[in-house]
């Protein structure tokens, strides 16, 4: 989970921390009592989730509730573009789709279907780092460029996190990845999640396409389920995240550190399918993208959770 208090290791530098978060028209800095508010729920309500066992709050941690309007700034309202949370299951709650740390990873995905990435300009496939020396860890051929990290004199800049994951960078629409889920039966699942972050510019789109055994396809765009496709926290209006907000330009060359961020999309919302999957597609909108996508830990990007949840460059996980 990652919460758009503007604190200073989300930024290039310092100087760029000010003039993103307050110098400048409608600057995104929250005001000390804001953030109280914001992480008081966060932590109050995870500890007595997850430690306290109380129920209450037990929707939001499962993805299916907004942050509460007291949760917000002023109190008011809806705000859910503040908090992009990731939710990561065992595997006795999920079924793990792709994973980008295989010599095979560009070929074929964990259940042994078929890989295919059409339409890119080109392709990265990149390990964890291991150890205190390996910041960036290895990538097949070679890391793409403006996928770098730097944690320079100030802050960290880049893309900051640490998974394994793919690069793909693609200057035309309608650059697609496609795995072959080899009839997986989805009926025990809710939901299709994978992380994605933003490179460049501020914002960017996925379409979201599942086909089952039948031959029968539904698509979805994945920001009408998730604020994760846009850089700073601006909900999605105003042609957003398509369309960089006129405030946001100054900041759309990188100077905005990148993290990979869940997007969660509901079975549900593929009603003319029978869960008998065939095929996952993620396709690319319609600008020049860089995009990756990854897998964090023992977890992965492409994956079914049982959850009851509701072309710049870019990284999915």
């Amino acid at each position: 989970m990652i919460s758009y208090s503007c604190f200073s290791q989300l930024l290039r530098n310092i100087s760029n921390l000010n003039e993103y978060c307050s110098n400048r028209p409608g600057g995104i800095r929250l005001t000390a009592e804001d953030q109280r508010r914001n992480g008081l729920f966060i932590i109050n309500s995870f500890m007595r989730y997850f430690v306290g066992a109380e129920q209450q709050f037990a929707s939001y941690w499962h993805g299916t509730a907004q942050l509460p309007e007291g949760a917000c700034p002023g109190g008011e309202g809806t705000c859910d573009e503040r908090v992009i949370l990731t939710i990561q299951k065992g595997s006795n709650q999920s079924k793990l789709v792709q994973r980008f740390d295989q010599a095979d990873s560009l070929q074929y995905n964990i259940l042994g279907g078929r890989l295919a990435l059409t339409g890119f300009d080109d392709i990265a496939s990149c390990q964890i780092p291991y150890g205190m020396n390996d910041i960036e860890g290895s990538c097949i051929p070679n890391r793409l460029a403006g996928f770098e990290y730097s944690d320079g004199n100030q802050a960290p800049s880049g893309f900051l996190s640490i998974a394994d994951h793919l690069q793909l960078s693609w200057s035309a629409p309608g650059a697609a990845l496609v795995t072959d889920l080899l009839g997986l039966n989805a009926s025990a699942y809710d939901s299709l999640t994978f992380r994605i972050a933003v490179i460049r510019p501020m914002g960017q789109e996925v379409q979201v396409t599942l086909t089952d055994l039948a031959g029968r396809t539904a698509t979805v765009t994945a920001s009408d389920f998730s604020d994760a496709l846009y850089l700073g926290p601006k909900a999605k209006r105003g042609g957003r995240p398509m369309t960089d907000a006129s405030d946001d330009l100054p900041f759309a060359n990188g100077s905005v550190a990148q993290l990979l961020n869940m997007v969660a999309i509901p079975l549900k919302a593929f009603p003319t399918i029978d869960r008998g999957l065939n095929r996952s597609r993620g396709r690319g909108r319609a600008q020049p993208q860089r995009a990756a996508l990854a897998g964090k830990g023992f977890v992965s990007c492409w994956q079914l959770p049982m959850l009851e949840m509701r072309h710049s460059r870019l990284v999915l996980t």
